[in-house]
C-alpha cells in the first residue's frame, strides 16, 4: 500500500489509525546501496586495464547526516513528562504490534501535525529522532503518513528555525536508515521543499541550511542507488543543481559546504559502479545523461567549484578530501569533466598532491590522473584505429599507438582523428585538452610523476601503489621518457618488492604494468637492431667507396658523408629495455621469442660497428642482458628453444670477432647458457633424440667444434674457458671426441698437459680422461703424445702441493691405461702357445706363434713400455689410497693393484717397511669402505703368491721375504 491520509486529511484530530501507517512489516526491502565486494584472485587474474581503473574502495561511502567529521551535533534532549503519549523505546515500537504500534503513531502524529505548541512539537520530533536509527522502523515511519506531514511543515514559513533544523534532521535520518521507499514519496513534494528551503534568503540561520543539504544529500544518494527504471518517478526540481552550487559556494558555511561536497561525492558513487559494470562489454554504454542520476551534477560550474574547495584556505582535511574524491567520481561518470579538471588539474599537480595528502585524497587524485591518461590513450587509439573497442585495446597492448617506442607517432597530436568512435566509448578530451595535458608531461612536470610513482608510492596505500602502477603503464603511452625517469629512481627494484605482493588488485594491476613493459622491451630492442645494422650497411659502403670518413661518436658516416648515428630515442628506449630485462621478477614477465631474436641481432650488429664511447657502453649493457638471463633458470627453461636457436648461434657466430674482449664475453656467457641445457637431461640426451637435444648438437658441431683450434690458441683466458666448454661437451656426449681427433685437437690438448703450461688446468685434466678412455683415438697415439710421462709429472706435483682436484682425473687416466694393459696381457695370454709335455720330443723347443698371438705379443710390449714410469709411482698410489676422498682412494688402490700385477719388478719396493706401513694405515682407515680393503689385501697377495698377470706368470720367489717383512711390521 501506498502512504496516505484517511478522511480529513487536513485535521488531524479526524485521523484515522489505518492512516498513519501503511507499510506491512513483512514488504520487502529493495533499497541497494553499493557493494563492498571485493574481486577474489580468480577474477583479477583475468581483469582487463579499464575495469582495473576502478576500486571497489573507490566507490565507498559515509553518511551524509550525522556525520561528526562534518559537524558535531550535540545530542538533543527529550522532556518526557511534556510528551502527550508514552515515550516508548525503540525496542518498545520495534515489538509493538500492528494495531498498538498504528494507536502510538497516530497520537505522534496529532502531536506533531496538530494544534500545538512549537516547543511542544520541537520535543515530540526530538523524541521521534530516536526512532529513526533502526533500519525496520524507519522502512514503515519514511513511507507512512508522518513523512508527508514532515514536508509540509518544513514548506511552512511561519515555523521557527529549531523546528526546521529537527524536521530536515528525522526527514534525514529516515531516509538514510531505510532501504525501501515508495516511489508515492517523490509526489509529496520533498525535494522541492528543501530546494526551496537552501534558495531562501529570507532563512538566516545557518543550522537550517546546514541540515536541509544533509536531507536532501541523503535523499539524492537514495535515489541515485535506483535502477534508472525507478529513478523515473523521482524528478528534480529544475534548481536542484543551482541550490547545491549556492552551497559549495566559498561565502557559504563551511558544515554547508561540507554536506554538499559529500553530497555529489556520495551520489556520484552509486554511479560508478554501474559505469564499471558496464565497461568492456562491446553491446554495452557508459551511463549517458539519461541513465546516470549524476549526470544532473556534471557541470563545469560543479567541478570548479570542487577546486575551489580543494584549493580554499580550510584547514579542514577531511572536506579537502571529500572534495576531490567527489571529482575523481564525477570523472569517471562524466569523461567530460576531465576537460573542465584539467583547466585546473595539471597531472603533475594531481601527483604533489596526492604525495602531500592523506591516502583517501591521494587515492582521489590518482584516479583523475588514470582518467585523464585513458582518455589520452583512447584518444590517440581512436585516431589511429577507428574500428577498435576498448575491450580489444585492454588485452592487446601492441596494438596502441607506444608514443617515443620504435617508430613513434609525431610528438604533437594533429587533432581528432576523422574515423567513427565506436559506440560505447567517450572520448571526451578536444585537441586543446590533449596539448595542455602533453606541455605538462613532456616539460618540468614529468619529473614529480617519476618521484612519486618510485618514492611517493612507498608511502601510499596498498590501493594507490597498484593504481601508481597502472599509471606507470599508461604514462608509456605519452612517451617513454617516463619510463626512464622512473628507471633512473629505480622503478624496476621497487616492482622487484612488489612481485612479492599477494593483493590480487595489486597483481593484477602490476601484470599490466609488466604487459606495457614487455612490448616497450621488444620495441626497444628490435628499434636499436635496426638502427645498429643501418650503421653497419652504411659503414661498409663507406669503406668501399673512395673517400673514407671518421667514426662519430654514435655510429659512423654514411657515403654522402652526412652522419648515421643511433638515436638517442633508441638509446633511451634501450636504457628501458636494460633496467626490465636485469631484474629477475620483470625479466620473466617480458622475455618471449621476440626478445631474444631482437637482442642476438642487436649482439651480431654491434659487433660491426665501429668502436666509440656510446657503442662501448651499448656492448656492455647488451652483454649485461645476455648475463642476467643466463643466470635465469626459469627464463632459459621457459625459452630454450628461441635461446638455443637463435641467441646461442649469435654468441657462436661472435667468437670470430676481432675484438679479443668481444669474444672472451662472448665464449662465457655461451659456456654459461650451453652448460644448464647440456646437463639438464629434460633438455639434453646427447644422442639427439629431441628437438633440443638435435638443435644443441648441430650446433656444436657446425659453429663450435670448428672454432676450436682458434679459441685454444687464442689470447688468455680464452683457452680455458674454451676446455671448460670442450670438457662439459665431451662429458655429456663422449661421441664428439671423434670429431675432436678428426679435427687434429688431440695433440692441441697434449701440448697443453704440461706441468708448467698455462693451460694446464683441471678441465683439461679431465677433457684428457675422455680422450684415454675413447675407443676413437690411438692408443699408440696417446703413448706417442707422451701422456705416462706427462701425467707422472702433473701427479707428483699436485700430490706435492695438495692440489687435490688433480686426483681424481690424473689417476683416472692412470688407471685407463694400466687398464689397457692388462687387457693387452689378458689377450696375449688367451693367444699365447700351449707349454709341451714333458714326454714330448721337442720339449724346450720354442714353438712359432700365429700372427694373431704376435700382435697381441707386440700390442702388450708397447703398453708395458709406455706404462713402464707407473713403476715408480707406486709408493704414490699407495700414498694416495690414504685419502679421505673414497673414489679417490679406491681409484689408487687399484692403480698399485695394477702396477703390482703387470710388473714384477715393482714387488721389491712394495715389500719395503715404508709402503707396507702405508698399506696398514690405509687398511686401518678405510674402515667401512670393504671395496678398498679388498684391492689392498689383493695387492699384498700379488708379491706373496706371484701371481701376475703377465703370460707364464706364477708363484714368485719373494714370497719368504714377504712373510718375514710382514712379520717385522708387526
Amino acid at each position: 500500500g501506498s502512504p496516505e491520509l484517511g478522511p480529513g486529511a487536513g485535521t488531524p484530530e479526524d485521523m484515522t489509525t489505518a492512516g498513519v501507517l501503511s507499510l506491512s512489516r513483512n514488504q520487502p526491502l529493495s533499497r541497494s546501496r553499493p557493494s563492498d565486494k571485493r574481486p577474489t584472485r580468480a577474477s583479477a587474474a583475468a581483469v582487463p586495464l579499464e575495469q582495473l581503473l576502478q576500486h571497489p574502495s573507490d566507490a565507498y561511502v559515509k553518511p551524509i547526516i550525522m556525520n561528526h567529521r562534518i559537524e558535531k551535533i550535540a545530542e538533543p534532549k527529550v522532556v518526557p513528562d511534556e510528551l502527550p503519549f508514552p515515550a516508548l523505546s525503540l525496542d518498545a515500537v520495534a515489538s509493538s504490534s500492528q494495531k498498538d504500534l498504528e494507536a502510538f503513531l497516530t497520537q505522534v502524529y496529532r502531536c506533531i501535525g496538530g494544534h500545538t505548541k512549537a516547543i511542544e512539537k520541537y520535543n515530540a520530533l526530538v523524541y521521534f529522532q530516536t526512532l529513526c536509527s533502526d533500519t525496520p522502523t524507519a522502512n514503515l515511519l519514511v513511507n507512512s503518513s508522518l513523512m508527508t506531514l514532515f514536508v509540509k511543515m518544513l514548506q511552512n514559513p511561519s515555523h521557527p528555525a529549531n523546528l526546521k533544523i529537527q524536521l530536515c534532521t528525522v526527514m534525514g535520518l529516515l531516509v538514510r536508515h531505510a532501504t525501501y521507499i515508495s516511489t508515492e514519496l517523490s509526489t509529496s513534494g520533498l525535494l522541492s521543499a528543501c530546494v526551496a528551503v537552501l534558495q531562501d534568503a529570507q532563512i538566516k540561520e545557518k543550522k537550517v541550511r546546514r541540515r536541509c543539504m544533509a536531507c536532501l544529500g541523503e535523499l539524492l544518494f537514495y535515489i541515485s542507488t535506483q535502477q534508472p527504471e525507478e529513478r523515473v518517478s523521482w524528478v528534480l526540481p529544475p534548481s536542484t543543481l543551482a541550490a547545491v552550487l549556492d552551497c559549495l559556494r566559498q561565502s557559504e558555511d563551511e558544515p554547508t559546504r561540507h554536506y554538499a561536497v559529500k553530497t555529489l561525492e556520495n551520489l556520484s558513487a552509486a554511479d560508478c559502479e554501474h559505469v564499471a559494470a558496464a565497461v568492456g562489454s562491446p553491446s554495452s554504454s557508459p551511463a549517458g545523461p539519461g541513465d546516470s542520476f549524476a549526470n544532473s551534477f556534471c557541470t563545469q560550474e560543479v567541478v570548479h567549484a570542487l577546486v575551489e574547495v580543494f584549493h580554499g584556505a580550510s584547514r579542514n582535511e577531511y572536506l579537502k578530501t571529500a572534495a576531490v574524491s567527489a571529482l575523481s567520481r564525477l570523472c569517471r561518470v562524466c569523461p567530460s569533466c576531465l576537460g573542465w579538471t584539467l583547466q585546473d588539474f595539471t597531472p603533475s599537480a594531481l601527483v604533489r598532491h596526492a604525495a602531500a595528502g592523506n591516502s583517501r585524497a591521494g587515492q582521489a587524485c590518482i584516479n583523475v590522473v588514470l582518467l585523464l591518461l585513458w582518455q589520452y590513450v583512447l584518444y590517440y587509439r581512436y585516431r589511429e584505429h577507428p574500428d577498435s573497442h576498448p575491450s580489444f585495446l585492454l588485452s592487446h597492448f601492441d596494438g596502441l599507438p607506444m608514443r617515443g617506442a620504435g617508430n613513434a607517432p609525431d610528438s604533437k597530436p594533429s587533432g581528432l582523428g576523422n574515423g567513427t568512435i565506436p559506440s560505447g566509448v567517450d572520448v571526451s578530451l578536444n585537441v586543446d585538452d590533449i596539448q595542455r595535458l602533453e606541455a605538462d608531461l613532456s616539460g618540468e612536470g614529468g619529473e614529480p610523476v617519476a618521484s612519486f610513482l618510485t618514492g611517493g608510492l612507498e608511502q601510499a596505500s596498498n590501493t594507490t601503489r597498484a593504481k601508481g602502477l597502472l599509471v606507470a603503464a599508461l604514462l608509456c603511452f605519452c612517451g617513454t621518457r617516463f619510463l626512464k625517469l622512473c628507471c633512473d629512481h629505480k622503478l624496476c627494484l621497487i616492482l622487484e618488492r612488489y612481485s612479492k605482493e599477494k593483493d590480487p588488485y595489486f597483481q593484477s594491476c602490476l601484470r599490466v604494468l609488466v604487459s606495457v613493459l614487455s612490448a616497450v622491451t621488444t620495441a626497444a630492442l628490435a628499434t636499436l637492431a635496426l638502427d645498429l645494422e643501418r650503421i653497419t650497411e652504411s659503414q661498409a659502403s663507406s669503406a668501399r667507396s673512395p673517400q673514407r670518413h671518421s667514426s662519430h661518436s654514435r655510429g659512423g658516416p654514411e657515403p654522402n658523408g652526412r652522419l648515421v648515428e643511433v638515436p638517442p630515442q633508441s638509446l633511451e628506449n634501450f636504457s628501458i629495455a636494460v633496467h626490465v630485462l636485469t631484474t629477475p621478477s620483470l625479466r620473466a614477465g617480458v622475455a618471449s621469442p621476440a626478445v631474444f631474436e631482437w637482442l642476438a641481432r642487436c649482439l651480431c650488429a654491434v659487433e660491426r660497428v665501429e668502436e666509440s664511447e656510446v657503442l662501448s657502453e651499448v656492448r656492455l649493457n647488451l652483454f649485461a642482458v645476455v648475463e642476467a638471463t643466463a643466470a635465469d633458470g626459469a627464463v632459459l627453461k621457459t625459452h630454450h628453444m628461441a635461446i638455443i636457436g637463435r641467441l646461442l648461434p649469435a654468441l657462436a657466430s661472435l667468437l670470430r670477432s676481432a675484438s679479443g674482449d668481444f669474444r672472451f664475453l662472448c665464449l662465457k656467457l655461451f659456456i654459461d647458457i650451453l652448460l644448464q641445457f647440456i646437463t639438464d637431461t629434460e633438455f639434453y640426451d646427447g644422442a639427439g633424440d629431441t628437438e633440443p637435444s638435435q638443435s644443441i648438437n648441430r650446433l656444436l658441431q657446425t659453429m663450435l667444434l670448428p672454432q676450436c683450434e682458434t679459441l685454444l690458441s687464442d689470447e688468455d683466458p680464452i683457452p680455458l674457458y674454451g676446455l671448460k666448454l670442450l670438457n662439459c661437451v665431451v662429458s655429456q656426449s663422449p661421441p664428439f671426441i671423434a670429431q675432436l681427433y678428426e679435427l687434429n685437437l688431440v695433440q692441441k690438448l697434449f701440448d697443453f698437459f704440461e706441468l708448467e703450461h698455462r693451460n694446464n688446468n683441471v678441465h683439461l685434466t679431465k677433457l684428457i680422461v675422455k680422450v684415454v678412455e675413447s675407443p676413437v683415438v690411438p692408443k699408440r697415439l696417446l703413448y706417442e703424445l707422451g701422456v705416462v710421462p706427462k701425467l707422472s709429472s702433473v701427479l707428483v706435483y699436485a700430490f706435492e702441493k695438495n692440489v687435490e682436484s688433480f686426483f681424481e682425473p690424473c689417476l683416472n687416466i692412470a688407471h685407463t691405461l694400466l687398464y689397457y694393459t692388462a687387457q693387452a696381457a689378458a689377450a696375449a695370454s688367451a693367444s699365447s702357445p700351449t707349454p709341451q709335455p714333458q714326454h714330448s720330443p721337442t720339449k724346450g723347443a720354442p714353438r712359432p706363434l700365429s700372427p694373431s698371438a704376435a700382435a697381441n705379443a707386440q700390442e702388450l710390449q708397447l703398453h708395458l713400455t709406455s706404462n713402464q714410469p707407473f713403476v715408480k709411482n707406486l709408493a704414490l698410489f699407495t700414498l694416495l689410497s690414504l685419502s679421505k676422498d673414497l673414489s679417490v682412494a679406491e681409484t689408487a688402490a687399484h692403480c698399485a693393484l695394477l702396477v703390482l700385477q703387470l710388473y714384477p719388478s715393482s714387488h721389491d719396493n712394495f715389500l719395503s717397511a715404508v709402503s707396507l706401513t702405508n698399506v696398514r694405515q690405509a687398511l686401518l682407515l678405510s674402515g667401512d669402505a670393504l671395496v678398498i680393503c679388498k684391492v689392498l689385501l689383493k695387492a699384498l697377495l700379488v708379491p706373496m703368491t706371484g701371481q701376475t698377470l703377465l703370460p707364464g706368470g706364477g708363484v714368485a720367489a719373494a714370497v719368504p721375504r714377504c712373510c718375514q717383512a710382514v712379520r717385522r711390521d708387526e
